[in-house]
């Protein structure tokens, strides 16, 4: 009798201690081999297209369920706007998501800008209230790289019960924005786009208007990654520094994709608080009609 209630405490025990060091030793970048040591102890989500050479179907990680890029954001209209509480709680539950149970983002790794849609759904997933998150650095391809296997057998995820309210704590409004720009509140705003967008020379097909928001700072997506890798490695070749003062420091870009690299780079890695992510962007921003500059 002692034997067949010792057991199941036993093993109680044991699963507290092992989420206790899981959760103590959690970092946002896992490398190849790392998730390899975490087979069976988290959910693993495959962000590529399905189909394809270089798709899910064409090959992925053992036990990864598909949720492609696209059904993380908003209409063709306006990318980057973010899922309603309703739209997000529907897909975490269809792709088995829940808020204990550690999630990893795999995504192709072919370059920095493929990074950005692995940082938008780890910003989505973390402002959904998943606990523990963290992107595959590097992707499928330095998964490959590292010799690891891939699979064609299609997992089919148990739904969850998962019911989200989007938390605006990462997340800034327009109103936000416009409030920091015209200085009437403290903060930073931060650009992540190239060059030729903040001087107008050129600006993604739904934005309105090019040029950038007045009184932007730029802080280019690429100064984390050497040279067109999708790795960060052992240490970051870029670092923020947060200016003084209360205001948050505000990422964006065109549609929030950009920006979704300054702001996990800033906020998870480099452990900055007060950072925050504008996902509509500047598409968002000029089909308002607000005002924008060119430097």
């Amino acid at each position: 009798m002692k034997a067949r209630i010792a057991a199941p405490i036993v093993a109680l025990i044991t699963l507290f201690y092992v989420a206790s060091a899981l959760a103590q030793d959690w970092k946002p970048l896992i490398a190849p081999d790392e998730l390899v040591a975490l087979s069976g102890k988290v959910d693993l989500i495959d962000i590529r297209q399905v189909s394809g050479g270089a798709g899910y179907d064409a090959g992925h990680i053992d036990g990864a369920v598909s949720a492609p890029y696209p059904l993380w954001r908003g209409p063709p209209g306006n990318p980057g706007q973010r899922l309603t509480d309703g739209e997000l709680s529907m897909l975490l539950r269809a792709k088995g998501v829940t808020r204990r149970r550690p999630v990893v983002i795999a995504f192709l790794g072919a370059n920095p800008t493929d990074f950005g849609a692995a940082a938008r759904v780890y910003w989505t997933l973390k402002s959904a209230g998943v606990e523990r998150i963290a992107i595959l650095d590097g992707g499928i391809k330095a998964w490959v790289d590292a010799r690891l296997p891939l699979t064609t057998q299609p997992v089919t995820p148990n739904p969850s019960g998962i019911r989200t309210t989007f938390s605006n704590r990462w997340l800034a409004t327009r109103d936000e924005v416009k409030a920091i720009s015209g200085g009437f509140a403290e903060g930073m705003l931060v650009d992540a786009r190239p060059d030729a967008f903040l001087s107008g020379k050129t600006k993604h097909p739904a934005a309105k208007n090019a040029g950038t928001i007045p009184n932007a700072q730029q802080f280019l997506f690429t100064k984390w990654f050497d040279g067109k890798k999708a790795t960060v490695g052992g240490g970051l070749l870029a670092r923020f520094r947060k200016p003084d003062g209360d205001g948050p420091v505000v990422s964006f870009c065109n549609t929030g994709h950009w920006a979704a690299t300054n702001w996990f780079m800033m906020s998870e890695v480099q452990g900055i608080d007060g950072v925050k992510l504008y996902p509509e962007s500047m598409v968002g921003w000029t089909k308002a009609v607000e005002a924008v500059v060119t430097q």
